[in-house]
């Protein structure tokens, strides 16, 4: 289908070796390897330190045209200074900076809040005023971890400042089906366990429906794997395009 991204929360896995990656392919091939398959990458790295200019350069020549990376923030912006503008700035500033020469490859930035923060609409608003304001030519997505978030208010804060609110299968989180802006996301990191589930037929074939339905309202979608154990995130990535083009 058209306008749809779909691939895993990360690539570099060892343990995907010899499930999907040729046990004898060198890891330095493996994104070459992985964009044969799938159209877009969540960046986890990023979250634990910013990339140095000359690697983002290289993603974008390492895979064709219509590859979209989605980069998720550094985790001092959302976990450290959790959203704080003043504490946030430099590393803010940093990482667009190293961003800003493959920005037509980037499918959007997401920010993971941490389970610890409450719900906190004004904290919310300065910070989406404050990147659309210094970063336009990015979109920006918000998956929540803490059920307070999802209320009604914070959904409107998001739909002013055109910011992503990223739809979430995970244990013990709430699901919300709602649209923000122009573009929708969604994380799939298991239903009964973080990251070692292995999605059912009849539970892909509800994310299908669930793609088809948020298409007719936006002009993109972005879904994620992020249950990477046994490879279980490529099988139903796979398994989920075939629904869709099917």
């Amino acid at each position: 289908m058209k306008n749809i991204f779909i691939g895993t929360s990360g690539y570099v896995y060892p343990h995907w070796k010899g499930i999907f990656y040729p046990a004898d392919l060198p890891s330095h091939k493996w994104i070459e390897f992985y964009a044969k398959r799938f159209n877009t990458v969540e960046v986890n790295a990023t979250f634990y330190r910013i990339p140095k200019l000359e690697t983002v350069k290289s993603w974008s020549r390492r895979v064709p045209e219509n590859f979209r990376y989605t980069v998720k923030a550094n985790r001092h912006i959302t976990h450290i200074y959790r959203l704080k503008e003043r504490e946030c700035s430099e590393t803010l500033k940093r990482i667009f900076q190293t961003l800003e020469p493959i920005k037509e490859r980037i499918g959007c930035v997401l920010y993971q809040l941490p389970p610890s923060l409450h719900r906190d609409v004004s904290l919310l608003e300065s910070f989406c005023a404050r990147i659309k304001e210094d970063y336009p030519d990015f979109r920006h997505a918000f998956e929540f971890r803490n059920n307070t978030w999802l209320e009604e208010d914070v959904f409107n804060v998001l739909r002013e400042f055109g910011v992503c609110y990223v739809l979430v299968s995970a244990p013990k989180q709430e699901y919300r089906e709602v649209t923000t802006t122009s573009f929708s996301y969604i994380r799939l990191h298991g239903v009964t366990d973080w990251y070692s589930y292995d999605y059912s037929e009849d539970e892909l074939k509800f994310w299908a429906k669930t793609a088809k339905k948020l298409l007719k309202e936006s002009e993109e979608l972005f879904i994620y794997f992020n249950n990477d154990t046994n490879a279980y995130a490529v099988k139903n990535a796979l398994r989920l395009k075939e629904l869709l083009n099917g």
